[in-house]
This record gives C-alpha cells, structure tokens and sequence, in this order.
C-alpha cells in the first residue's frame, strides 16, 4: 500500500466534507424551488428562522427565564413543521424537502459515531477498506469479474472419476463462488478454501469475489500471502504505520492469495497467522484463502491450530482445482 492508514483517512476526511457541502446545495436549491413554487411555505420558513433569532437574542438577554423561552419557541417550532409538512405534501413534494439529505443517515455523512468518544461509522470503514483495496493496485481487477469468466480455456475432457469435465467443475465452482459473493454476508459458511495448481482460475475467482462484494458496498481487503507477511512483520517490530493487520483483522471480507508462497518468519508467521484467523473466526468475518496447499499440506506447513481455523467444515466450504494449466491453451493465466 502506497498510502498509510492516516494519508487515507486524510483523503477520505476530505472527501466527506465533499459531500456535506453537496449536501448543503441541494438543499438550497430545493428551498429555491419549492419556494417558487409556494410562497406561502416561503413565508412560513422566514418565519421559523425569524422565530429562532428573536427567541435566541430574547434568552441571551434575560437568562433567567432562558429555558421557558426557548421551550416556548420549540413548541411553536414543531407546529410550523408540522403545517409546513402538508404544504409541502400539497405542493407536490417530500415532507422532508427541506431537510438535509444524507448518504449515511447515521453518523449524517460526518464519517463518525458515538458520544462523546467519537469512533469511525460502518459507512467510513467500508470507505477505509475499498481505498485501501483499490490503492493497493490489483491489475485487472476491473476485467476479472464473473461475467467475463472465460469457460471455453477449460478442456472438456472428462477426468476423474465424477464424470465431469475440467470445464464443467469450473463452471460449478464458479456458479458456487458467485452465489457466495451474491449472498455475502449471509453464507451459510463463511469462509472459502480454494485449492489446487497454479493456473487453473484460483487468482481470477478471487478477484471476481472481491469484485462483486465491494460492488455490493461492504469492505474488502485482498493481499498475497506475501503482503500479509509483511503486515505481520511490520507489526511485530512495531513499524505498522499503516495498520495493514488491523485492517485485515477487521475488513468484512479477507481474501489472501497464494498462501503458502511467503516465507516462514521465526516468532511472526505461525503466531500471526493463528492470530489473524482466529480473530476474524471469533467475529465471524469472512475469509477467502487460494493457495496451491493441499489441506494436509497446510496441516505440515504451519500446525493444527491454524488447520483446524482454516479447514473447519462448519465454516468453511472447500474447492479442490484440477486439470490443464489454462496457460498452455493460450490463456491468460486465470
């Protein structure tokens, strides 16, 4: 990642502020419509307004009786919203006309929550994460999606013993992955393995998943094993400036490709891993892993607690990848 994690909150600080002032104008130009439209609303918003300052000016100047005038002026506040709902309803527009309009009714596009100790809204996270994913530079990622899956790079011949060609599996498991990106966050298992030798589509599918998830508006991170590595290194030196851990600990969905390429770091990978898996387990976030291990292969490599996070058939679906390598049939390596 290019940008730290304070360079992108900067970004997305700003960006924020964008849409408070979109917000702003068009308000202001539905109070110029609408009073075209009705002078009678226009009227009755000056005076609303002229109400506020004299009520505001009446309190300042007799604060003894600050609170009775200023119930007093509430009072009559609400009733003119009132009236001025069915007018503008009679005019033919929305009761909420003349409020602002938010992306993020929650935190009112601020990019915050909380009282009086503010933290990030879900809306800023998600906004976190897809910068972070898209300043990560995934070549391609707007090409590799489902909808231009190739199946015709698959042989048809039959192998195995299932009966089904290379190209029918990829096409099963890629109708399954993307019913699983379709129906995120509400999978039935969280989690995907996908398995296999290089050039048989694992990296594509990622990247399809990652796709139409983000598209759907939750947060996605995707790194190679070899990214996540160093993320975990960083952190055990103290250096993670730009929480790569904690963004991958907390983004929605997790895809890491290639495990199993990164090397083995004494005291960091074993431990970090195990950290990592285990926490997005216990709050039950989403993790997508495509690595050339096979299963026992995981077991050796790292140990049984990762294993047992990582094939856990409750909540994890497996899909083993087999055939020609794509790439000798004048593919594109998916």
């Amino acid at each position: 990642m290019s940008m730290s994690r304070s360079e992108i909150i900067t970004t997305l600080q700003g960006e924020y502020a964008l849409k408070r002032e979109r917000n702003q104008r068009q308000l202001e130009e539905r109070e110029r419509r609408v009073r075209e439209r009705s002078p009678e609303i226009g009227r009755l918003l000056d005076e609303n307004r002229a109400l506020l300052m004299d009520s505001s000016r009446a309190a300042l100047k007799n604060p003894a009786k600050a609170r009775e005038i200023m119930e007093r002026a509430r009072a009559i506040a609400q009733q003119n919203r009132s009236r001025l709902g069915d007018l503008l309803e009679a005019a033919g527009f929305p009761r909420d006309a003349l409020e602002l309009q938010y992306d993020c009714p929650v935190c009112r596009d601020t990019g915050y929550v909380g009282q009086p100790v503010k933290r990030f809204c879900k809306c800023f996270e998600r906004r976190m994460m897809s910068l972070a994913y898209e300043n990560a530079n995934m070549a391609g990622l707007e090409q590799q999606c489902f909808e231009n899956f190739d199946l015709s790079l698959f042989s048809e011949d039959v192998q195995g013993g299932n009966g089904l060609s290379q190209r029918g599996a990829m096409e099963r498991i890629r109708k399954l992955c993307e019913d699983y990106a379709q129906g995120f966050p509400n999978n039935e298992q969280r989690n995907l393995l996908l398995f296999g030798p290089s050039g048989l589509g694992k990296t594509y599918l990622l990247n399809c998943i990652a796709r139409r998830v983000l598209d759907r508006g939750f947060s996605v991170l995707k790194v190679t094993a070899y990214r996540m590595l160093e993320g975990m290194r960083k952190a055990h030196m103290g250096e993670d400036d730009q929480g790569e851990l904690r963004m991958m600990m907390e983004c929605e969905l997790l895809l890491i490709d290639d495990l199993g390429t990164e090397p083995l770091l004494r005291n960091v990978s074993l431990e970090y891993l195990f950290t990592l898996f285990n926490e997005r387990m216990v709050n039950r976030r989403h993790t997508v892993v495509a690595t050339n291990l096979t299963p026992n292969d995981i077991l050796t490599r790292y140990n049984e607690r990762i294993y047992s996070r990582m094939v856990d058939q409750k909540s994890t679906r497996i899909f083993q990848f087999a055939g020609r390598d794509v790439r000798t049939r004048g593919g594109s390596g998916r």
